[in-house]
């Protein structure tokens, strides 16, 4: 769905993908593009959203708004929510120092909240075609999977050598950076 233009808001379109349209497709056409794709689509993917220059780019921008931002709220997505969202959401925690594995457990609840969703996508599907690599990889492409965040890290890691290396290099986020990123966006527990 397009976003709804919100009068106190303002929209920056971040497109991680260099095709603007990347997701935006009728159920046909997704048919489609699921029957050609291989076992290990999603994981080519994840590296490909940490190691595409244009996607770096973007993912600088976003940084760029998330330093720049002096009042209210940031809210960012995709057409699912995890996959280049899950993409963001993991940069912006490791910058936040958040461990790895608290940013997996993160990554991973967007199975349960995507449920109701991921249903309503597999009528549609299925309403066109039977194919069973088709309906596979539908399966593949709606869920959250740790082998596809893991391919992510891995792609960083022999990139940059590690996450941090990855965040001070390609996305130029300085020590001071990553110091008003955490002022900004953490909270103190109160006991």
């Amino acid at each position: 769905m397009p976003d709804k233009e919100l009068s106190y808001a303002v929209i920056h379109h971040l497109s991680v993908m260099a095709d603007p349209r990347f997701g935006v497709h009728s159920p046909k056409q997704y048919a489609v593009q699921l029957a050609h794709r291989q076992p290990n689509n999603m994981q080519l993917f994840y590296k490909k959203m940490v190691t595409n220059r244009h996607s770096i780019k973007t993912y600088q921008k976003m940084f760029k708004l998330l330093l720049n931002n002096r009042s209210g709220a940031v809210l960012y997505h995709c057409t699912h929510g995890k996959d280049r969202t899950g993409i963001a959401t993991m940069l912006i925690l490791s910058s936040l120092g958040v461990p790895k594995k608290a940013i997996f457990q993160n990554y991973l609840q967007s199975n349960q909240a995507l449920r109701s969703f991921n249903k309503i996508e597999q009528h549609q599907i299925k309403r066109i075609t039977h194919n069973r690599r088709t309906l596979l990889n539908l399966k593949r492409s709606q869920m959250a999977s740790r082998s596809y965040l893991r391919a992510a890290y891995s792609a960083i890691d022999h990139q940059s050598g590690s996450v941090k290396n990855y965040l001070k290099h390609k996305m130029k986020l300085s020590n001071s950076a990553i110091s008003t990123l955490r002022k900004d966006y953490l909270t103190k527990h109160q006991p």
